[in-house]
């Protein structure tokens, strides 16, 4: 972690835009939701050939994201408010400050306003000020398209993890199209590597794995209705969230309670993944989601909503609208059933997938391009 009095690990000095710093400003020090957890394994994989990153985050104690980063040996500093962050800033000088969420995004582009007016004649002497679109933002506020549409001429570019949340920040805010890019999320090396565990079991229930945090666009309950749609197949399901409470009391109603588990507050790894079959994805909001990219990259088969970017990396056959409790139940039924024949699945669930999912440093390398492009703002 750093602080105030701790001494930076790296001297600041120009060179090689791939070794300078990047300071992402996140959310809470306590939650880790899709987005946290990618861009702290990103700076992990980055620092393997010497990227160096500093994740900002605001203080709510000891949680989910600082283990991470001490995991994986990611600096963290945590802060109390914008006016901590500005200090962060003229102390370590980074060359990209990448921006998550209005909260603290709207703040710190005013805040870094009067420096950026003071060296509008020699750009390099600020950093390159980049907000990131990672979701759909389905909470976002009236006030907080107001605040993007009349100050996104503080921003030097807006990086979108998909279409969809490009589509949202140029037809619903108001940004204009040449300053928004699309940045598909990546995967670090050992997503890559090869399954821990054989599939295809004939005759043994179908492993299924649910991955999602206990907010209303994950819609965690429509996978609990389609499972419990098909009690009459052998199965057995594992829900990896962040809060078990409410979903066991569902779980238990439903009657499903002796074949699903629930799992709280646990970072999926690829063995999670190598251990099932199946992906059940229910959101009925998504920008890019990271369980389905996962999946995809660990060999698992999807049935997912057809919302955001899915159908760029799972084909349209696997897809069925958000909301749609029958058609989550017919896609899964007639998975179940084409597992039981003797051939094993049939090509219906073979097809190749549209898109590859890239590795989290060809993604750090497009980013740092995106973000020192200066011909588009």
């Amino acid at each position: 972690m750093w602080s105030s009095t701790s001494p930076h690990r790296y001297p600041i000095e120009d060179g090689p835009a791939q070794h300078r710093l990047v300071m992402a400003v996140m959310g809470s020090s306590s939650r880790l939701g899709g987005a946290e957890r990618g861009t702290v394994e990103t700076a992990a994989s980055d620092a393997t050939r010497g990227g160096r990153w500093l994740i900002v985050l605001r203080d709510t104690g000891p949680g989910e994201v600082t283990r991470l980063c001490s995991e994986l040996g990611v600096d963290y500093a945590l802060v109390k408010s914008t006016r901590h962050v500005r200090r962060l800033i003229r102390k370590h000088r980074p060359d990209i400050v990448y921006v998550f969420g209005p909260r603290w995004s709207v703040p710190l582009r005013l805040a870094l306003a009067p420096s950026r007016l003071r060296n509008s004649r020699t750009p390099r002497r600020r950093p390159r000020f980049i907000v990131a679109q990672r979701g759909l933002d389905v909470w976002r506020r009236p006030w907080h398209n107001w605040a993007d549409r009349y100050t996104h001429l503080l921003v030097d570019r807006y990086v979108a993890n998909s279409h969809a949340a490009a589509s949202t920040l140029v037809e619903q805010v108001g940004i204009p199209a040449e300053k928004v890019s699309v940045l598909h999320t990546g995967l670090g090396a050992d997503w890559f590597a090869a399954p821990s565990e054989r599939r295809n079991r004939p005759g043994l229930p179908l492993r299924v794995i649910v991955v999602g945090n206990d907010r209303p666009e994950k819609a965690l309950d429509e996978a609990v209705a389609a499972l419990a749609a098909v009690a009459d197949f052998p199965w057995e399901a594992t829900i990896y969230t962040d809060v078990a409470e409410r979903l066991a009391s569902i779980v238990a109603a439903a009657g499903i309670e002796g074949r699903v588990r629930i799992v709280s507050k646990h970072r999926v790894t690829p063995v999670d993944y190598d251990a099932a079959d199946l992906l059940l994805q229910t959101s009925v909001a998504e920008s890019l989601p990271r369980a389905v990219l996962e999946a995809v990259a660990r060999g698992v088969r999807v049935i997912a909503t057809d919302v955001g970017d899915t159908a760029a990396i799972v084909p349209m056959s696997q897809l069925f609208p958000a909301g749609d409790r029958a058609a989550a139940a017919a896609m899964l039924r007639r998975f179940l059933q084409d597992q039981g024949v003797p051939q094993g699945l049939h090509s219906y669930w073979n097809t190749p997938q549209p898109v590859k999912v890239a590795s989290e440093l060809v993604v750090v390398d497009a980013f740092r391009s995106i973000a020192h492009d200066r011909t588009r703002t």
